[in-house]
């Protein structure tokens, strides 16, 4: 069981990281259409084999198991307010991060000649990183409480 919880940390760590690399990749004065489509499909697979890794980590050991400890422990809020946020953030996440796969591969000429239209993918790439940011934090949180 400590296999998927593990592999769920690294790879949506690496999900993280291909999200980042997408944001730097649009802020660059240059695109390079072939990297964002990498780095974008890169976190779309990572954010995906992390839902489910995760997924099932969740049912088979945390829900039963981990979960109590720490609802009845000294740190129910981190349940409460954290893993609760992560869990319906993480629902999102392999989606917002396909559709930025999916922008660059058919819109990716639209991006380098459209400012508003490359302003509104950046948002929505800081948006998908920012919020890998914050469900990678809160498994820490989440981690540190039981």
């Amino acid at each position: 069981m400590t296999t998927f919880l593990i592999a769920h940390i690294v790879i949506g760590l690496i999900g993280v990281m291909a999200s980042y690399a997408v944001l730097m990749g649009l802020l660059k004065k240059r695109l390079s259409l072939a990297f964002l489509k990498t780095a974008g499909f890169a976190a779309f697979l990572a954010y995906i084999t992390s839902w489910v890794t995760g997924g099932y980590y969740y049912v088979l050991r945390y829900g039963p198991v981990v979960k109590p400890i720490i609802k009845d422990g000294g740190s129910p809020w981190a349940h409460a307010f954290f893993m609760e946020a992560k869990e319906h953030i993480f629902l999102f996440m392999p989606v917002l991060a396909f559709v930025l796969w999916v922008l660059f591969v058919a819109a990716g000429a639209r991006i380098e000649k459209d400012a508003r239209f490359k302003s509104a993918i950046i948002a929505l790439a800081s948006l998908v990183t920012a919020l890998g940011i914050y469900v990678a934090l809160s498994g820490v949180v989440i981690s540190g409480a039981h």
